[in-house]
């Protein structure tokens, strides 16, 4: 779905413009999210990447100098804005890669690196959302059918975005398709 708006486009002077652009409206911020990756990801100008190198890249003042310099924003604060935003919310802490330690009773054991966050699909609309990550907790409600952000994961189940300050919106991993 798409629709149009007016909105200002900075020049290289620093005066602005106003335009009429398109812009894509999604029926739940899931389906936004998983359509801008790809977007960013796979954005071309003639045969070349749009954003090269975006893809990977683990410093967000790079990241965001990527998308600056492939067209995106015009702003010509995009990155330092950008980058503050990312900074007051401490957003990189879901950026992180690390390796978990899981206990049970005396033993130790490492488990994979898993990369944080990550979108899932689930194409049935009744899986439940649990408070513990276990199939013997109690569960408060469901999913329903699309795209999904998970944040942590323990032992195949996932915590959803949406649940993440209460830390109590597990799902089983095994009825999920990562996208």
């Amino acid at each position: 779905m798409a629709y149009t708006k007016k909105t200002q486009e900075q020049k290289a002077d620093g005066t602005y413009i106003t335009i009429t652009a398109d812009f894509r409206k999604y029926e739940c911020i899931e389906d936004s999210i998983a359509d801008h990756s790809a977007y960013l990801n796979g954005a071309k100008n003639g045969r070349k990447l749009r954003y090269k190198g975006l893809k990977g890249c683990k410093d967000y003042r790079k990241a965001a100098q990527i998308i600056k310099d492939g067209g995106y924003a015009t702003s010509l604060t995009y990155v330092d804005k950008l980058c503050a935003i990312i900074e007051k919310w401490d957003l990189t802490q879901y950026d992180v890669s690390q390796n978990k330690t899981v206990r049970k009773a005396e033993t130790v054991q490492k488990v994979e690196t898993v990369q944080t966050p990550y979108l899932v699909k689930i194409d049935i609309p009744d899986l439940n959302i649990r408070e513990k990550a276990t199939i013997e907790s109690r569960s408060h409600g469901f999913t329903g059918v699309g795209i999904f952000t998970i944040v942590d994961e323990d032992n195949g189940w996932g915590l959803l975005k949406s649940y993440t300050s209460k830390r109590n919106g597990w799902i089983k991993l095994s009825f999920t398709k990562r996208v």
